[in-house]
């Protein structure tokens, strides 16, 4: 009834009378893309759902929903949603700057009390909204009931949240806002137009380990519908649409497909979603893609760090990935962050381009720094805005893309603006922000417009140099490093070990760990945890007798054996260390061969110079010096009885002989005398003389038994 509809209008205008009279106006920022936190707390923080349509005309109806959320400590009553906008048209492209990164009351604008442009969240029903609750909301007016200039432009519209807290008065708690653009009356939408480039991203957070497993599912996920990775791939199949591809995804997804194992066991779950992916993607146009270099290296990073060696292994990485040969290469590094050092080690690829978002010109193509032209673009494109938070939702970042291309458009711009999308939430607002001002081309046909001159300098500040984690003191790229040069010289006849290297430090050199330093240590120290397990006694161990009795100065020597439980063959050292060297030493053994699940007995000869026990320890090493697993303790005694043995023998000989001769003397003189006195002898002696000078000769007289 028309007496209702005018209640509802003066009691809104009663509501939104104290705040017109308590507002305060201020002026724009300074110019800038990206959008600032707003100081203001919203005590009521209004999150928008939809708006309908994005793009209105001035016939048309326009739609705000969401919810109300009460952020305080305390119950808010009389709560109510009114629908907001600012009637000052922005049409030049500093004041779109200027109103991205404004403060939430700037500029003031107005509220709107006309029916279903309000709504009153709180009744008998529900009296008030209670600490951390949520209330929907929907607002809607005609455009015309806007009331704004018949000038073209982006408007800001919103809402405003007003209610009570505890005893105090009606008061706005909580404000949010965004873009419109909106044609001036009679003019067609289509005209004029402005180029844009969109180019998606398919690469993730590095998800292996240098052997091939997965340290979780969670690229699962991604690549299923509706994850990150699914979204973006929709979004690079569209018309005029540019991609790259990260080797490391492909090759990750390829293995996903054929079969994979997760690093802490369990079981996966991404092989047909895998599969499915990798169909889609075969899909692609190629004319409008790309392969990036393994990993997205950050290559400021590792050249700031002098990490040359690391280019090495990344470009090794990427090599073994020949699916992708047949793309070009265009380079994105660190976001884009930078400098003409990182450029300098990515012109090493022979990319047909680099994409920065650092250098410092206005325009887009640029000449090259060396050999390789420069693309420039703006990374805060998809930042959203403007506030107050929260500003980066999809729908902020649609209405963003829509008007921003139309001051680009409305204002004669004409050079491209390159779009690189590299979140879902991204790729779902440039697939909902396709407005008829937009004409889209493909990054090939950026790179054979007109390139320009520009200062060859790069802003690449101290804070970008110190979201470096890859030059952060705890990221354990030393250690690891070091332990897979040990896995490489124990797995010498293996060729997939080097492989596994390049792909291990190609993941540690990433993009994706920037800024990110306690990710990057996380990351290092499961790569490490599965290395320590080919260097442990799990893999290699050694049998030796604890103690070991040797004769001194006489070429002794002693067994020890060597057991492969790994299912290649391996190559070991065997290092001694002797407690009393001046007395004992063991020389070490080098290239020692095992078969895989296999035994090697080797000799090991001991040098002793003096008697008496010493205390050695054994220990493997790979053939670069590496300990694999703990020392064995032996105690090895040496001893001169063998030479002393050797002294009694011979003395003992020689004591035997002496006397056999002489007991031979003594039976041949008696012998004699018996053969002077024959009949003084019994019938008999002569056969015992004789049998008893045999018994002699043969060794077995009386005094031998």
């Amino acid at each position: 009834m028309r007496w209702t509809h005018g209640v509802h209008v003066l009691l809104a205008l009663l509501l939104v009378f104290p705040m017109l009279l308590s507002a305060s106006l201020s002026t724009p920022s300074a110019p800038a893309h990206a959008v600032k936190p707003d100081t203001e707390q919203q005590r009521a923080e209004i999150v928008f759902d939809t708006m309908t349509p994005s793009m209105p005309t001035r016939e048309g109806r326009i739609t705000l929903t969401g919810h109300v959320r009460n952020t305080t400590s305390e119950p808010i009553s009389n709560l109510q949603v009114l629908m907001w906008r600012d009637q000052s048209p922005i049409t030049a492209e500093e004041g779109f700057t200027a109103a991205v990164e404004s403060p939430a009351t700037t500029p003031y604008g107005s509220r709107m009390v006309t029916e279903g442009a309000f709504q009153t969240l709180t009744d008998d029903r529900m009296p008030s909204l209670a600490p951390g609750e949520a209330a929907p909301f929907e607002v809607t007016a005609d455009v015309s009931e806007l009331e704004l200039p018949s000038t073209g432009g982006v408007y800001l519209i919103g809402a405003h949240a007003l209610g009570q807290i505890g005893g105090g008065g009606v008061e706005t708690l909580g404000r949010n806002r965004m873009f419109m653009p909106l044609p001036a009356e009679g003019e067609p939408a289509s005209s004029p137009t402005t180029p844009s480039v969109d180019l998606v991203v398919l690469s993730t957070q590095p998800k292996r380990t240098g052997s091939g497993t997965f340290i979780d599912d969670s690229l699962t996920e991604e690549l299923a519908d509706g994850g990150r990775l699914h979204t973006l791939l929709q979004t690079a199949s569209a018309p005029q649409s540019s991609w790259i591809i990260d080797p490391a995804l492909y090759s990750a997804v390829k293995q996903m497909a054929e079969g994979y194992e997760l690093h802490g066991g369990g079981d996966p779950q991404g092989q047909r979603v895998a599969a499915a992916w990798l169909e889609d993607f075969q899909r692609l146009d190629p004319a409008n893609g790309f392969r990036a270099t393994y990993g997205l290296p950050d290559a400021a990073a590792v050249a700031h760090g002098g990490h040359v060696d690391l280019w090495d292994r990344i470009d090794a990485a990427d090599q073994a990935v020949p699916d992708l040969e047949h793309l070009p290469r265009l380079d994105l590094s660190g976001g884009g962050r930078v400098d003409d050092a990182a450029v300098g080690l990515l012109e090493q690829g022979e990319p047909i381009a680099v994409l920065s978002s650092t250098a410092e010109s206005e325009h887009t193509l640029l000449e090259p720094v060396g050999k390789q032209p420069i693309v420039r673009f703006d990374p805060d494109l998809f930042t959203g805005g403007p506030g107050p938070a929260p500003a980066a939702s999809e729908l902020h970042r649609r209405q963003r893309l829509l008007a921003e291309s139309w001051v680009q458009a409305t204002n004669g711009e004409t050079e491209p603006t390159v779009r690189v999308i590299t979140t879902g939430v991204d790729a779902r607002a440039v697939l909902a922000a396709d407005a008829p001002w937009q004409e889209h081309i493909t990054f090939r046909d950026l790179l054979s417009g007109q390139r320009f001159e520009w200062s060859q300098t790069f802003d690449y500040s101290k804070t970008d140099a110190e979201r470096e984690a890859l030059n952060t003191t705890d990221n354990g790229l030393g250690e690891l490093q070091a332990d897979y040069a040990a896995v490489a010289s124990l797995m010498s006849a293996d060729e997939s070990v080097d492989g596994q290297g390049d792909r291990a430090m190609a993941n540690m050199s990433s993009s994706w760990w920037r800024g990110r330093p306690d990710a990057l240590g996380s990351y290092s120290g499961t790569l490490r945890d599965g290395v320590a397990h080919i260097l442990g006694p799990q893999s290699v161990s050694l049998a030796v007798s604890p103690s070991v009795t040797m004769l001194a100065r006489d070429g002794s020597s002693f067994p020890a054996s060597v057991q492969n439980h790994l299912d290649v063959p391996i190559v070991v050292a065997l290092h001694f260390e002797s407690a009393q060297p001046q007395r004992l030493d063991v020389p070490s053994m080098t290239n020692i061969e095992i078969p895989p699940q296999g035994t090697t007995t080797v000799t090991v000869r001991p040098e002793a110079n003096a008697n008496g026990p010493v205390q050695v320890k054994a220990q493997l090493a790979t053939q670069n010096g590496t300990p694999l697993g703990n020392t064995t303790p032996i105690l090895v005694n040496a001893t001169n009885l063998g030479a002393i043995g050797w002294i009694i023998v011979v003395a003992s000989g020689i004591v035997l002989v002496l006397t056999t001769a002489l007991r031979i003397r003594q039976v041949r003189r008696e012998r004699a005398r018996a053969e002077d006195a024959p009949a003084a002898l019994p019938p008999h002696a002569s056969g015992a003389v004789l049998n008893d000078e045999l018994e002699v000769l043969g060794g077995r007289g009386q005094e031998d038994r």
